[in-house]
């Protein structure tokens, strides 16, 4: 029955009401819509393959219509739906249908789940737009993207809504295959990242299949709600490693963020933004349900997280400020902010070992909005660089591309500034929630946990210093100045320009009207936060915020019409620019992407496996003067080089089993047989 909802059965008028505009709703407890708008946004993302596979080898253009129209139209209903279910605190689970040897599938919702279906949604409706123009300009790809694209979305979506060990894992291995598929829908140029991104994955999954065998063997059940339910495990600290492991290869945390930097530079542009922007979050998501199981968290994982956050944040920003390829560049920044997402993580978790609600919602909550956020100004940067990239390829042979494209350019610019923090921008509301939970935590937590949450301060503020000089550079580099070599660049039209003008006014809205999303993730960790506080003059604060951007920005701009008026009957003298003793400036003395970060990289040169090859200028008249400098990983170089190698070596070497005949095969068989009798028969 539809009637007035409120939330948290708080007083009408209390300043959450007011900050979350509250309409009216439908009580889902009763009528289960959210599960069945749900449900048809699933069939309708597995109907646009469906579609697609029919229709494409004789009207592809028609399929790409067909298939992008049915995915928004899934994107519309599930975030719509995604949005419902937490606002109403909607929470059920269903078996369905079909059921194996092992329990029935089992799909449900809670408010952590329904916030992580709004980002699959919406960051995937926005990339499904974006990708109509995109797709249209590569044609080669619009086979194996129109397929498998919905698929990720679906996938990614039923592993958020999973229930039991088994379904998860099928969704999980479901939406590692769609994805590996996208990575290498170019071919050949495409095969090595993807198979080292298949490899990293499958590391992940031999852990996760070790943790959910651990819990499921104590609540003997693959359900989560028994796993929830038989309290923490006598090795809890073994299992929170493992999920760690697993879910922290997915996110990219370092040192397991290998297959990132090279897997999303590989991928079609909207598929990156749905990597970096959704798909990493996944791993996000498995670490906080694995929380829900293991009950009041020891305080050493919440060090362990800050660590590893500080770890990922640094390495991915100083091996980001370090490339010349555009999206590795953003790959890597991805890396840097999932570190900022761990060390809201890791406030969480410090604040539930202490008992501290404050510290533990503020946390979680800081968390939850970056994942959100970066899931909207990843996505501006990564489909910015796409249009960027149909131009030209090498960021040091770019420049002055603002005046051919603008709308790429502005765009990709509010996306820079949301990435660093900048105020009425999204990124800002994220990191000051996280701020002040590392504030709070300072002045709450025992004595041996207020250390880490006072160490959160600095390490936060260096990552944004470094994030901006990161930014500034491909921003400078690529946008102004004078161009570095011919090209003619086009600036994005049609869907493309529709998309990432959705991005740039939800950014805005998130960053200048905070409170209400505030709200949101609020409720997304209840199921985290046995009792969630937010601060009151804290949320008050939130709640004022846009009225002073407003003002700001009311005083900026009558000082710039002040200025107009007192200049306007001022003559302007027009010159030709100081050359420095030079006839005409060249585009030879701008800086370049490399010479620009050089001074801020030149301390971390041993983290970067750095090696200068260069001939300094000797006598008065020098010749052949040459400098290079390469950067690498030194993490990948190390340890992740040699076994990618060793594996390829071996598989190129039992690939002569593929040419094998009849009879070598028969011996394996019945080598592989008589080795699992022996087997059984020593077990037991």
């Amino acid at each position: 029955m539809a009637g007035w909802y409120v939330l948290d059965s708080t007083p009408l008028g209390s300043p959450e009401i007011t900050a979350l505009l509250v309409g009216i709703f439908w009580d889902v407890r009763e009528v289960s819509l959210v599960s069945a708008i749900f449900a048809f946004a699933c069939v309708f993302c597995l109907a646009m393959a469906s579609v697609a596979s029919i229709i494409l080898r004789k009207q592809p253009q028609k399929a790409l219509k067909a298939g992008t129209a049915i995915t928004l139209t899934a994107s519309l209903l599930g975030a719509a739906a995604s949005v419902w279910a937490l606002v109403s605190k909607f929470e059920d689970s269903y078996e369905t249908l079909w059921s194996t040897a092992l329990g029935p599938f089992t799909i449900g919702l809670d408010p952590l789940s329904s916030f992580f279906l709004l980002c699959v949604f919406l960051v995937g409706g926005l990339a499904a737009l974006y990708g109509y123009g995109y797709v249209k300009n590569h044609p080669e790809i619009l086979k194996t993207v129109l397929v498998w694209f919905p698929i990720l979305l679906f996938s990614m979506a039923l592993v958020v809504v999973s229930s039991d060990a088994m379904t998860f894992l099928l969704a999980w291995e479901l939406m590692t295959l769609s994805s590996f598929l996208l990575v290498t829908a170019d071919g050949e140029r495409t095969s090595k990242p993807g198979l080292v991104y298949l490899l990293a994955s499958q590391l992940g999954v031999v852990a996760l299949f070790a943790m959910f065998a651990i819990l499921a063997t104590g609540a003997g059940s693959l359900h989560f709600d028994d796993m929830r339910s038989a309290g923490q495990p006598a090795i809890a600290g073994v299992v929170f490693l493992l999920g760690l492991l697993g879910f922290g290869t997915k996110a990219g945390f370092w040192p397991v963020h290998v297959w990132l930097p090279l897997a999303h530079p590989a991928a079609p542009s909207q598929v990156s933004a749905v990597m970096s922007g959704v798909m990493i979050k996944l791993g996000i998501y498995g670490l906080l349900r694995m929380l829900t199981f293991l009950g009041t968290p020891n305080y050493w994982w919440g060090v362990v997280l800050i660590m590893i956050g500080t770890m990922s944040g640094m390495g991915g920003i100083i091996q980001a400020m370090a490339q010349d390829d555009l999206k590795r560049i953003l790959a890597y920044s991805s890396v840097e902010n999932l570190g900022i997402v761990a060390l809201g993580l890791g406030l969480g978790v410090l604040g539930l070992s202490a008992n501290n609600n404050i510290v533990a919602t503020l946390g979680f909550a800081g968390a939850l909005l970056h994942v959100l956020n970066h899931g909207l100004y990843k996505g501006l940067l990564f489909q910015s660089a796409g249009v960027i990239l149909g131009s030209v390829k090498d960021l040091n042979q770019t420049g002055g591309l603002i005046r051919q494209m603008p709308v790429t350019g502005y765009v990709f610019l509010t996306g820079s500034a949301a990435i660093t923090g900048v105020p009425t921008l999204n990124g800002f509301i994220s990191e000051l929630l996280i701020f002040v939970g590392a504030f709070y935590g300072a002045t709450l937590l025992p004595a041996s946990q207020s250390l880490w949450a006072v160490a959160v301060v600095p390490i936060l503020a260096t990552l944004g210093g470094l994030t901006a000089v990161t930014f500034v550079k491909i921003f400078g580099t690529a946008f102004l100045g004078t161009p570095r070599s011919d090209y003619e660049a086009k600036d994005t039209v049609g869907t493309m320009k529709i998309a990432l003008l959705i991005g740039v006014t939800l950014c805005f809205i998130i960053g200048i009207f905070p409170a209400p999303f505030v709200v949101l993730v609020k409720l997304g960790v209840t199921p985290l936060v046995s009792e969630v506080q937010i601060p009151q003059r804290f949320f008050d604060f939130l709640v004022r915020l846009p009225f002073v951007f407003i003002g700001l920005g009311a005083i900026f701009a009558l000082l710039i019409f002040i200025r107009r008026r007192l200049l306007q009957n001022r003559e302007v003298r027009a010159g030709e620019t100081w050359a420095c003793g030079y006839e005409s400036v060249s585009p030879k003395m701008q800086y370049t992407a490399a010479s620009f970060a050089d001074p801020a990289l030149s301390p971390a040169h041993f983290l970067l496996d750095a090696r200068r090859d260069d001939r300094p200028a000797k006598g008065a008249f020098p010749k052949d003067i040459s400098y290079e400098l390469r950067l690498g990983d030194r993490v990948t170089n190390l340890l992740w080089k040699p076994a990618v190698d060793f594996i390829l070596a071996l598989s190129t070497r039992t690939e002569k089993l593929k040419r094998s005949d009849v009879r070598s095969y028969l011996i394996l068989v019945l080598i592989t047989l008589v080795s699992l009798l022996l087997w059984q028969a020593w077990v037991s």
